[in-house]
């Protein structure tokens, strides 16, 4: 019965931190990615499938502040990710990735005007 318990609360545990940390960490990205979709075997004999993704954004409109003036955009995004299967129906999915975007405008006093995220 005390193995059960143990087992129960390791899992309960690796749940709440497996919701929790990445709420904390910010580590879901706004930017929704098709990866899962895509995936391709490294090699017939190896269980690894493998994916990367690269997305690139630039553009130009007119500046918020007056007519005249243009304000230039530039952003970007690229993404992988590894799926490991064994054991016949176990698999473990990792995806990560970097993005960022600059603007021109010179927002030097609230420093909105880059932006990276892992």
């Amino acid at each position: 019965m005390a193995k059960l318990n143990s087992n129960l609360t390791i899992k309960i545990i690796v749940v709440f931190f497996a919701v929790l940390l990445p709420q904390l960490a910010y580590s879901q990205m706004d930017c929704r990615s098709t990866l899962g979709a895509h995936l391709t075997p490294f090699h017939k004999d190896v269980p690894i499938l493998w994916a990367i993704e690269g997305t690139m954004a630039p553009g130009i409109m007119t500046s918020p502040y007056n007519d005249t003036d243009i304000t230039k955009l530039n952003g970007g995004m690229i993404l992988g990710a590894l799926d490991f299967t064994f054991a016949r129906n176990h698999n473990f999915y990792l995806e990560g990735g970097y993005k960022n975007w600059t603007t021109s405008d010179f927002v030097s006093e609230s420093g909105a005007s880059k932006s990276k995220h892992f």
